[in-house]
């Protein structure tokens, strides 16, 4: 079997990476099934969590034939499922790049077992390309020392003051509520801004083959979504599908099998493309002076205006 391609999205939580693969997926030969990352975590909740298309995940058609596919690499021992989501930890970053730098595996009981989820979910899907949205920088460095796939990384980034805005408030999953995502403090939200914008660009970014790393704001998306969508097909090496956009910045997306991410995205086939910017009225004034106090330097390094505030 030739090499599996995944483009992997990488960047903070709530930068609208959900909706922005989705986008991505619509050619027949690209698959989205969100983050991956949280795959044995969310089989094994109860109630149970919901797949995109509105399926229990243990009874989603789509994930069982998975399953079957790469049994060793679903049914894995609970001590390795926690040992997986240590990765999040952005104090496990240098020793993940140095290895990988080094030509050691990074967590090879995690890579074997994701390399094969890979394999399947390509050949369930039939597709040719594997849009991975887990986001998180150390399964990336995990996913860019896999010998089987030929990977390619997004660094999706948002306006810090956006990102922490949006994780001041839960997003409740009215169908689904174990799906939910919690509300957390505006520190610990500039702080993981922060944690993995660097994680992306010093260590991913360094790890990832030649020209197989591009970054590109939430922000420039939505500004110019049909310009940036065949600028990114293009990227990934499919061929633009053009006719989901049914207005300038209004999609029709099909049904995703989509692990975790916004409870959008089960929100039906009409999406709008829009940029929330509540931050500039709902953030208080020390609140944005904090933001952007720890997060400046990658705020220039991405374009981001420093002084605007609630005016502008």
């Amino acid at each position: 079997m030739a090499d599996v391609k995944v483009v992997y999205i990488v960047g903070p939580g709530r930068s609208g990476s959900t909706l922005f693969a989705d986008v991505l997926a619509q050619s027949p030969n690209v698959v989205h099934i969100g983050e991956l990352f949280w795959y044995w975590k969310r089989r094994q909740m109860v109630p149970p969590s919901l797949c995109g298309c509105g399926h229990p995940l243990n009874e989603c058609p789509f994930w069982n034939a998975v399953a079957e596919r790469a049994a060793a690499a679903t049914d894995i021992d609970p001590a390795l499922v926690d040992e997986i989501f240590g990765l999040a930890s952005s104090r496990r970053l240098p020793g993940l790049w140095w290895r990988g730098r080094s030509g050691r595996a990074a967590l090879p009981g995690y890579g074997e077992r994701l390399g094969e989820l890979y394999e399947a979910i390509a050949e369930v899907s039939g597709a040719s390309v594997v849009i991975d949205s887990s986001k998180q920088p150390g399964p990336a460095l995990v996913v860019a020392s896999l010998d089987n796939i030929d990977a390619s990384f997004i660094h999706l980034t948002r306006d810090p003051r956006a990102v922490v805005r949006s994780w001041k408030t839960p997003k409740i999953d009215e169908v689904s509520p174990v799906d939910s995502l919690n509300a957390i403090s505006p520190i610990r939200a500039t702080l993981n801004w922060n944690a993995g914008a660097y994680g992306a660009e010093l260590l991913v970014a360094r790890r990832a083959a030649p020209g197989r790393f591009k970054r590109i704001a939430f922000e420039s998306f939505v500004a110019a979504p049909q310009e940036r969508y065949v600028e990114l097909m293009e990227f990934i090496g499919q061929p633009a599908v053009t006719s989901l956009f049914v207005g300038e910045r209004t999609v029709r997306l099909s049904p995703s099998h989509t692990i975790a991410g916004n409870p959008g995205r089960r929100a039906g086939d009409r999406r709008d493309i829009v940029l929330d910017e509540a931050w500039r009225t709902e953030l208080s004034a020390p609140e944005r002076l904090a933001i952007v106090a720890v997060s400046a330097p990658l705020m220039r390094k991405f374009g981001y205006d420093l002084k605007s505030t609630n005016g502008g």
